[in-house]
């Protein structure tokens, strides 16, 4: 019988361990599939592994990252031995819960009103790919519980069977549940609890320190003899020597605190015979002299030079950076046009219309933006690109559309990309590009958002680095609202010292609004003269940093700055920005003068920290000279009339094709070809909201010596100032080189700055002024933008005037 029973035993083991290894091999597989799940739902991969991640990322939504984690939950559950049931229940389980999760998601989250049944589910299948709802199976479920319990209905529901299903995917039960939530709202009410009690053995304790009379306080130190007394008796050490021991620390506490009850004593006794003399001398009442008011003590010397010490200047008051919510929140709308059967047939139509000029495509990719929608197309082999560029008035007559702007080829692709306007735009607002992480973590203070490309990416630029910038674009297409949002990044990331803003709005209308915002380091400039002060201020101050930078031994803004940070002696020196809302209207009025300063900024200003945009509904060759094209690379062209004003502002037709209304194209430094971007949208309220939050006060302390010198430029015309050179030598100078720079001109036929330097061997500051003076005499005509002055005399009338002694 004995051996018979160790024998099933043996056979129970066996088995029992068999099972373990089955049950911890199960959980390995579970485990590695959970992980593999995991990464085709981060990385997006390429070729294959990026088909499978748009499948599973298609399928599933957002619980593409829910599911991996529950199936490594339940796995670690296996390995230690949890009782969690079969695997094969658990799995079941597992993938009920994520239906009803990613239906939850597509019910809480999306709107599919209006869609049809597989309208829906193809909707689920794109936006789940971009993680932004539950993805097919959300829809599958979510749509017939939505259209049979309306919304509030569907809601309750879903959120009821995620619950029930949770809690047993988890093995959670009902009391474990009540339990935890009444975990801490009992530790919640002991803490209160102690609490009181705290706040009355405080109470009682107060109310015993009242006692002030000596007879009282005798008899209190009497009670408390009293009580110490016994504690003697009630140390109770069996061990002979010990006790003795015990007993004599014993007594040695008892005297140290008879001690220091006689000096409590005294000093109490002390006080009141100070407080009855003080008393004596008011002619108070005995009733009074045992009142347990506080009594009001001499000053004491500290106190006494406390007041004496002169009040201390109130603290500069900091910045307040906006909060994101004074802007508005735009949502997306979806489906009408943009479902996918719509789409299939716009690009099978674009398809057809190629082969009718026998050029044989496929598409590749659909890209729904903001604004356009992008379809990719393959040529075959053997088709040239420039063929299917020609198409694109024929693509856009058989589409019935506005315009078709073609990209071939797309940079980095080897496709060409056809944009087609849809018909009902996305708004792009600041607010959600100024929440988006890349621009929340950049260092930059010049980081500014313009919008989105067509495939939905956030797009940035630093100003500081790009250095300059130039807009341009007709009335209505977006420029105003672009230089505005720029604006505004900036008041949301700088204080203003670290940024200094110069606005210059000839139009008087778009930025006076910025009025009083301490960021502004003059009031907005309006008139044109003094927007040529401005600008020469700008010249002088650029100057005068480098002169800093030289004496210090340093290249640019920021090194000066970290090193003026540890010295007291030196500046910290702001990066400015200089906007011009109307470019051409400047040109107009004060030609010569400003583009001499803007060419003179944009050459050298990137490392001073002097950065400039401008923008111009006028982009003609008189106002966007070669001068300033040359020295402002980065450039955006918003809606133009015509391919020649594309050509001037990016030297590539495409903006006579925009949209309007932000719709745009950006030229960055250095890129071959500009990007196609939807610009962020920010109304009037928004900015006044936010105008109004930096500058409630709406009072502000501008530069005075900055407001002086521009104006001083602007009275005296002459914004060239700013060389090394001492004033009254110039002057004389200029006066002697006179006769020697008129000679040169006639000789040469022109007159420039440039001409003058090289001929004449002087600085750029003394050559102007001598064109300057030869323009008041009649001697040179006016400028003509980026063409030499013509020379209005011969060598014969210059001879003539010499001899004839006239003043030259």
């Amino acid at each position: 019988m004995a051996a018979k029973k160790s024998t099933s035993k043996k056979a129970a083991a066996k088995v029992e361990a068999e099972n373990n290894r089955k049950r911890q091999a199960s959980a390995i597989i579970l485990f590695a599939i959970a992980i593999f799940l995991l990464c085709l739902a981060v990385i997006p991969g390429g070729s294959g592994w990026y088909y499978l991640h748009c499948g599973f990322c298609g399928l599933l939504g957002i619980s593409a990252f829910i599911l991996p984690v529950i199936m490594i939950y339940i796995a670690v559950l296996f390995s230690m031995d949890k009782p969690v049931g079969s695997l094969k229940k658990e799995i079941w389980l597992c993938g009920i819960l994520i239906t009803l999760f990613s239906a939850a998601l597509e019910i809480f989250i999306m709107d599919i009103d209006g869609e049809s049944y597989w309208g829906a589910i193809k909707f689920g299948y794109e936006q789940g790919t971009n993680l932004k709802n539950g993805g097919v199976l959300g829809a599958i479920v979510g749509y017939p519980l939505e259209a049979f319990l309306e919304d509030v209905g569907a809601k309750i529901v879903i959120a009821l069977l995620v619950f029930v299903f949770f809690m047993l995917v988890t093995g959670t039960t009902l009391m474990s549940l009540f339990k935890a939530i009444g975990s801490p709202v009992k530790k919640a009410k002991d803490s209160i609890q102690s609490a009181f009690e705290e706040d009355e053995d405080a109470y009682e304790y107060e109310e015993e320190e009242e006692v002030i009379t000596p007879s009282r306080r005798r008899r209190k130190i009497e009670i408390e003899e009293m009580d110490v007394t016994p504690s003697k008796r009630s140390i109770d050490i069996p061990m002979g020597e010990g006790y003795r021991t015990a007993e004599t620390d014993l007594e040695d506490a008892n005297k140290a605190a008879e001690k220091e009850m006689a000096e409590g004593l005294e000093e109490t006794e002390s006080a009141l015979s100070i407080f009855k003399r003080k008393s004596r001398t008011k002619k108070e009442t005995p009733a009074e002299e045992e009142t347990t008011e506080p009594v009001i003590a001499e000053k004491t010397p500290v106190e006494s030079v406390a007041e004496e010490k002169p009040e201390e200047k109130p603290e500069e008051p900091t910045y307040k950076f906006p909060p994101l919510s004074l802007l508005k929140e735009f949502k997306p709308t979806k489906g009408g046009a943009t479902d996918a059967k719509t789409l299939q047939q716009t690009a099978d139509k674009i398809v057809r219309t190629l082969q009718e000029y026998r050029i044989e495509t496929r598409v590749t990719d659909i890209v729904v933006g903001a604004t356009v929608v992008r379809y990719e197309l393959e040529p075959a082999a053997g088709v040239r690109v420039r063929r299917i560029a020609e198409l694109a008035d024929d693509i856009s007559l058989r589409l019935a559309t506005e315009s078709v702007r073609i990209e071939a080829p797309i940079p980095g692709k080897s496709a060409v990309g056809i944009e087609v306007k849809k018909p009902s735009s996305n708004i792009i607002g600041l607010r959600e590009l100024l929440e988006d992480q890349e621009i929340l973590n950049s260092k930059s203070k010049l980081m500014v958002a313009l919008g989105k490309d067509v495939s939905g990416n956030l797009v940035k630029v630093d100003i500081a680095e790009m250095p300059h910038l130039l807009v341009a674009g007709t009335t209505g297409s977006g420029k105003s609202v672009c230089t505005n949002s720029m604006i505004l990044s900036i008041l949301f990331r700088a204080a203003p010292d670290e940024v200094k803003l110069v606005l210059i709005d000839p139009k008087k209308v778009e930025f006076s609004v910025y009025n009083g915002i301490p960021h502004l380091l003059v009031p907005v400039v309006t008139d044109p003269q003094k927007a040529a002060g401005a600008l020469g201020w700008a010249v002088i101050e650029m100057n005068k940093r480098y002169q800093e930078f030289s004496n210090h031994k340093v290249r640019d803004l920021t090194a000066y700055n970290e090193k003026a940070k540890k010295s007291e002696d030196m500046e910290v020196f702001p990066q400015i920005l200089v906007v011009i809302d109307e470019f051409s209207d400047l040109m107009m009025n004060v030609g010569s003068e400003v583009e001499e300063s803007v060419v003179r900024i944009a050459q050298m200003g990137r490392a001073a920290g002097i950065h400039m945009v401008i923008a111009t509904q006028r982009p003609s060759a008189n106002v966007i000279t070669g001068l300033i094209k040359a020295n402002i690379p980065s450039r955006i062209a918003l809606s133009v009339s015509q391919a020649l004003d594309s050509r001037l502002i990016l030297d590539t037709n495409g903006a006579e094709t925009l949209l309007g209304h932000g719709d745009m194209l950006f030229l960055p430094i250095g890129a071959s070809k500009p990007l196609r971007l939807q610009g962020c949208y920010v109304s009037d309220t928004e900015r006044e909201n936010v105008i109004r939050y930096i500058s409630p006060d709406e009072e502000h302390t501008y530069d005075e010596e900055t407001m002086n010198e521009i104006n001083r430029l602007a009275e005296t015309g002459n914004n060239k100032t700013g060389a090394s050179v001492d004033e009254d030598e110039e002057n004389d100078v200029a006066d002697e080189m006179l006769p020697k720079a008129i000679e040169a001109v006639i000789d040469t036929g022109e007159a420039s700055v440039s001409l003058l330097q090289r001929k004449l061997r002087v600085g750029y500051a003394r050559a102007g002024r001598l064109i300057d003076e030869m323009e008041r005499k009649g001697i040179v005509g006016p400028h003509e933008g980026s063409k030499p002055r013509k020379v209005l005399l011969t060598r014969e009338q210059w001879l003539e005037m010499s001899m004839n002694d006239e003043e030259v």
